[in-house]
Order: C-alpha cells, then structure tokens, then sequence
C-alpha cells in the first residue's frame, strides 16, 4: 500500500462551505465569502485515506522524470508522475494531485489551472491571494506562503537559464507552460521588494474580450467605443495607471476588437499581448529589450495599421512613442501613473511632455477605468465618452462574446484601407 511507504501526512481539514468557483481538475477553488476562497484538493472530499494516499504518492514521485528526454518542461513532469502514479491505483484526478504535489510549484500550479484565474500573488508571511476573472480579487484563506514555500518557487525559478535571483538580480521571471496555456512566473527578493511571487497567467487574456470587459465593468460601451473610434482616427492612445490595474489587458481587447486583415506592429520588452496572428489579423511581434527608437525605426517600413509600443518605461521610450505617432501611424502604448500629475511631471522630467498634448490617455486603477482625457497646454482635460453612432453600435453588437476568438470572427476588419 501507498500510505504504508511513507508516513502519512496531518489529518485533513474540513471541506469549507462555499460555492465551487471551478473545478480544476485534482482540486476546486471555492469561494467562501465575498472575498475570499479556498483551495480544496480532490483527497479532501473523499474521505478514508485518500488524502494520505495523495500526499505520499506525492513523495514517492518526487525526482521522477521521463526518461526519453533530457530536459522535461514542468507538465512534461507531471503528466509522466501521474502516469506513474496511476500505476499505483490512484484514480485519475487523485494521480494529478499527486504528481502536482510533487513538484516545487504546489499549490500554486493547481491555482493557474483555472482557466479563469489571471494572476496569482504571494508575499513572505501573508495569504496568497488571486484575480478570478468572474469573482474579482480574492484571499485565499487556507494557503500562507511560508519560507518553504518561497524557497522551493524560488529554487524552481533559478533552474531555469534565465533565472538568476540575488542581491544585484534581485527579480527574475521566467515562463511555463501549463494545460491551456502559457504563465509567467516571477519572483522578486530583497532589496528589490520583501520575497515574493507573482504568477501571470498570459492564456487568460483569450477570455477577456472587450464585451466581457464591459461586463465585469472595467470599461463601459461608449468608453470602448471612444477609445476605438479616436485610435483608427489616428489619434495616440496611451493607457495608464499602476502596475495591475489591467492595462495590457486592455489593450490586448482593443487590437483584437480591431478585426480580421488588420496590421499590427507590436513591439515589447517582454511579450505580453497574445499571438493575433491566431485571430487572422497580420501581426508582427517583437520583443525589444532597452532602447526601442531605432528598433521601431526600422520596423515601420511594414507599413502596420496599428502599432502597440508596450509599456513606456523610459525617456528613450517614450521618444519612440513620439516618433511613431509623428510618422502618420497610429499608436497604443501603455505607461505607468497614479494619476494625471504624475504622468505629466514623469514626461516633463524627460522633456516630452508636448507628446502628451492631444493623445486619449486612458486611466486605470484595480481593473478599472477610472477617467478619460487629454492634456492641452500642460493641464489635464477631461473627455467625454461621447463616440460616433457607428462605434457604439459596432460595440453593442459584441455583446455576450466571451472569447477574442468569437470578436474577432464578428468585427472582420475596422480600418479603413
């Protein structure tokens, strides 16, 4: 017998009472208050040993990898552990909690399994909490991540190539796959922050199109459909506000809701926006580290519709943001701000805020958009959503879409040739 191998783990807990948020395969995600939600793993709900079983079929996968292969990615491992631990009895949900278990991203890669949590964040000593795209921000009451937690989030960061983590590289990120899609995991310790994790799940921006926007509120019908109208106008658009507050997010609904056929250039530090290539639009994306202006210089002979600068980081930055709308395209970019004093002090110090002068710049904050407007003559202009009958109608017929595949299928193609 399994639990016979290995000492048993401690008694489970209680099953919280709640509503299953979903159903992640070897666990559920439970919502137990407005705020709050539990992670329950499927050995819990069966009562008997099976928790036992679970947790010391755990031990017995650990360090077990294909052997056909010399470097196994994360699911490669697992979906080998649980063969194994099929093996052993363990029926096909347990098998997967297992081997999960087994590696040094328990719990967290059962929360990623969600098809809609969009991020996971955890901090040395507090509960982990997560972004579910349905319930909102919430605590995860039975998960703290501890120091051995960290350590093992941290060590399984550091194998990586690109990994290094310490005192003068002191935040690292590094991507994995996972059933349904791609996650970006970063860690973060002294002196850059207190230890920590963030794990981004990039696949759930393919269920977060601009209709589902609208509905969860981030973002209203005539807000969407002024932001639309003004960015195929040729009017610059940048997107601003603190870090998560949803402004790739955003973006990423917008050039998809520009339709099938149209071009788009995106040029990022890391790549952050989904392949649109897989929505039948023309893309074209590159990931740029550091300077950006000769890059986007040498770019724009593809002629793109749109091009999507990423994140405005820098001086440097910001005089591509500058050089592409001064070269006739039409440009989206995001940047960080608290508010509209901050931007424009931010710009200033770098001696571009002329560049802010007649561009939409949209504020976000906690995945909403909080206001709408423009700088005229270095003061801030707020601008009503008041789009064009076309826009709102195009914007209203999305309704109910909850896939950019379905939006972009519907739109066909926005701008004008």
């Amino acid at each position: 017998r399994i639990v016979a191998a290995v000492p048993p783990p401690p008694r489970c807990p209680p099953v919280p009472d709640g509503r299953i948020l979903e159903d992640l395969g070897p666990a559920l995600l439970m919502q137990i208050g407005r705020q709050a939600a539990a992670l329950v793993p499927k050995s819990w709900t069966r009562g008997g040993d099976a928790a036992a079983s679970a947790a010391a079929a755990a031990e017995l996968l650990r360090g077990r990898y294909p052997p056909d292969v010399l470097e196994a990615g994360l699911w490669r491992a697992v979906s080998y552990r649980s063969s194994l631990a099929a093996g052993m009895g363990l029926d096909p949900d347990l098998a997967l909690e297992a081997a999960v278990r087994s590696t040094k991203l328990w719990p967290i890669a059962i929360l990623l399994m969600g098809s809609d949590v969009t991020e996971v964040y955890g901090s040395l000593g507090s509960r982990v909490y997560l972004d579910h795209i349905e319930a909102g921000r919430l605590v995860v009451e039975n998960l703290i991540l501890d120091e051995t937690d960290f350590e093992r989030i941290r060590s399984f960061v550091e194998l990586h190539p690109h990994g290094s983590i310490g005192p003068h590289s002191p935040l690292a990120k590094v991507d994995l796959e996972l059933p349904g899609g791609r996650v970006r995991l970063t860690v973060d310790v002294p002196p850059a922050s207190a230890p920590g994790f963030d794990a981004r799940n990039l696949s759930a921006m393919s269920r977060l199109p601009l209709p589902r926007l609208i509905s969860l509120g981030t973002i209203s019908e005539a807000q969407a459909a002024r932001v639309l109208e003004a960015l195929t106008g040729g009017t610059p658009v940048l997107v601003a506000g603190p870090t998560g507050s949803g402004k790739t997010t955003l973006c990423n609904a917008l050039l998809v809701a520009l339709g099938r056929g149209v071009r788009v250039l995106t040029v990022e530090e890391v790549r952050e926006v989904e392949d649109l290539g897989e929505y039948g639009m023309l893309h074209h994306a590159y990931a740029i580290p550091g300077a950006r202006t000769s890059a986007v210089m040498a770019l724009l002979h593809r002629n793109p519709d749109v091009v999507f600068l990423g994140e405005i980081l820098s001086s440097e930055h910001a005089r591509a943001f500058e050089f592409a709308v001064d070269s006739g395209f039409r440009v989206l970019a995001t940047t960080h701000a608290s508010d509209w004093r901050g931007l424009l002090r931010k710009w200033s110090s770098w001696g571009l805020s002329q560049v802010l002068e007649g561009a939409l710049i949209v504020f976000m904050r906690d995945k909403r958009v909080e206001r709408v407007g423009t700088v005229t003559g270095g003061a801030w202009e707020e601008v009503e959503p008041e789009p064009g009958a076309a826009w709102l109608d195009l914007v209203r017929s999305l309704r109910g879409m909850r896939t950019n595949f379905e939006v972009a299928a519907a739109v066909g193609g926005v701008i004008p040739a």
